[in-house]
């Protein structure tokens, strides 16, 4: 029977800083093939065609307070994303094992939550990436670059052979 490892730390730093105590959630970037719908003469049912490429990615991360050195990466716009890193220790049977995702973003979105006396001052900040890479104990699972047109899935790159026609 196999127990699931389940996280039992992590950090997450923002242009370099690491805001350990500060980041309560994490919300990480959901991942979507875009597809389009296919029907001709002859066929029984429509089928989904992969159109090389997957949906737009943001990640949203929660911090205990409107942190001063996140709120002025706002500024900075396309071509000047920034490097956003989560790393985290999954433990339960066995060795426990790393979990790491960096990504380059912009910071596209912020929003302060009420502010109480005695209350933590929650702020969200909603990334839009630009590159995304996970790893798992140092294997590369993802590696995406939207600019560069990579689409790598287990080392495989889902764009080589269209990149190759378009001389990419």
């Amino acid at each position: 029977m196999a127990i699931p490892k389940v996280v039992v730390d992590y950090n997450w730093s923002a242009d370099g800083v690491g805001k350990i105590g500060l980041c309560p959630k994490i919300k990480l970037p959901d991942f979507s093939k875009v597809m389009e719908e296919y029907q001709a003469g002859g066929m029984a049912a429509a089928i989904e065609i992969f159109m090389g490429m997957i949906e737009l990615q943001t990640m949203t991360v929660t911090l205990a307070e409107p942190d001063p050195q996140v709120l002025k990466l706002f500024r900075f716009t396309n071509g000047e994303e920034k490097m956003f890193t989560f790393r985290s220790a999954l433990a339960g049977r066995g060795a426990s094992e790393g979990f790491v995702i960096r990504c380059q973003a912009q910071l596209k979105k912020f929003s302060m939550e009420d502010i109480e006396r005695k209350k933590l001052s929650n702020c969200d900040f909603e990334l839009s990436l630009v590159t995304y890479k996970l790893e798992r104990n140092g294997e590369v699972i993802m590696d995406v670059d939207a600019e560069g047109g990579q689409l790598v899935i287990d080392g495989v790159d889902l764009r080589a052979g269209i990149n190759d026609l378009i001389g990419n």
